[in-house]
């Protein structure tokens, strides 16, 4: 079944270190580092509170300035080599700028008012205080918590992690107004959010497999026609072609897995 986005490992925020409370942005980061790296990297909020260097605050007992900032959250996933492109309430971006990323593959931490999630998608049953999720695909038309069918957002909250009955597991889907409302009542004129890069690779020449692993003896998945794009997440070390060890992690949509193309068939764009 094809898949157009690699779907990185759910990271639940509460993980029982001193900062899991306030890791909710880290947590975000996680994900969104595996999203870029397309699993190569597979870090957690704790490792992003360290790397954030924030980790500090939360050793003094005063729970109230153990929070982080998205700008955090890109200090934290610079240091994976991963650039997050920050937009704050000055930059004045809206909820349709969020979505025509999303459409093209580019996912985003966002912050807003937990207040707006409905009871049933909440993490935390009490908390309505202002929030970090990941937001990583948007589509059209989905199921959604009330039964109903409509455009939503596929969203990694942190605090979703199946703790206690009737807390989600994992992803879920926000309907698009409902994440529109959230990310809406973060204080400011505009959103904000962070939104990952997108990596791509091009074919260099008709007929470039896409293979199951980093090696020609691997199975050909598929080939692609000379200037066939795909995303890319790592470079990794194989079998040698040419000299040449490197080969691209990839996302093969058609088949919803990653795969590996050689780095001499491929050119980034």
């Amino acid at each position: 079944m094809s898949r157009a986005w690699y779907l990185p490992t759910f990271e639940k925020q509460l993980t029982g270190s001193k900062c899991g409370h306030a890791n909710c942005n880290m947590a975000a980061a996680a994900m969104a580092t595996q999203q870029c790296t397309l699993g190569a990297i597979n870090t957690n909020p704790d490792q992003m509170r360290t790397l954030s260097g924030t980790a500090w605050e939360c050793t003094d007992n005063n729970k109230l300035n153990d929070g982080t900032s998205i700008q955090d959250a890109a200090t934290a996933m610079a240091k994976k080599g991963i650039h997050l492109a920050v937009y704050d309430s000055s930059d004045g971006r809206d909820f349709d700028d969020i979505v025509a990323f999303l459409k093209i593959g580019r996912f985003a931490i966002v912050h807003g008012d937990y207040d707006q999630i409905p009871v049933k998608l909440r993490g935390d049953k009490d908390f309505l205080g202002y929030h970090s999720v990941y937001w990583q695909e948007y589509r059209a038309s989905v199921s959604l918590y009330n039964g109903t069918k409509g455009p939503g957002i596929r969203v990694g909250d942190g605090l979703n992690d199946g703790r206690r009955t009737g807390i989600p597991n994992g992803y879920v889907w926000w309907p698009a107004s409902v994440a529109k409302n959230y990310a809406a009542k973060f204080p400011g004129g505009g959103f904000t959010f962070g939104i990952i890069d997108k990596r791509r690779i091009e074919a260099r020449v008709e007929g470039t497999n896409v293979r199951s692993g980093t090696s020609t003896k691997t199975a050909s998945i598929r080939k692609l026609h000379k200037g066939d794009e795909l995303v890319w997440g790592a470079m990794q070390l194989g079998q040698s072609v040419g000299g040449d060890r490197r080969w691209y992690r990839v996302w093969e949509p058609i088949k919803a897995r990653v795969a590996y193309v050689h780095a001499s068939v491929a050119h980034r764009i």
